[in-house]
């Protein structure tokens, strides 16, 4: 995965936002997924060598965008969310999906895009 992100012609902000929402994805936790995105000094090294990025925006678009593909099915906080309320995942996912993966997605395109923008927050 880290040569395939490496050569994959994006903005950093991009590229960054993207491993970060996988990874969360993957682990199926937001802090475990960033943890280990960041602690790839690879990664890393590459972002800050980009003189163009602004690390405050970079800051915001990986806290952002951890909150995104974490919340998947297999994810503990939604199977113990839908065990205590005594729901389903076939009942009660539909709507976890939309607040916890969909906004969150489109937060995280509009926070890169104002980052590409230029637009400091």
């Amino acid at each position: 995965m880290l040569s395939a992100l490496l050569a994959f012609e994006a903005s950093t902000y991009v590229k960054a936002a993207f491993a970060v929402a996988v990874l969360c994805g993957v682990t199926g936790s937001a802090s475990g997924g960033l943890q280990i995105t960041l602690s790839n000094q690879v990664l890393v090294d590459t972002w800050l060598a980009d003189s163009t990025i602004n690390l405050s925006a970079l800051h915001r678009i990986l806290s952002v965008t951890s909150c995104s593909l974490d919340s998947l099915p297999h994810c503990g906080g939604v199977l113990a969310t839908l065990d205590i309320c005594r729901e389903t995942h076939a009942r009660a996912y539909k709507q976890f999906f939309v607040v916890t993966v969909i906004i969150p997605l489109i937060a995280s395109v509009v926070i890169v895009g104002l980052a590409l923008m230029g637009i400091t927050f």
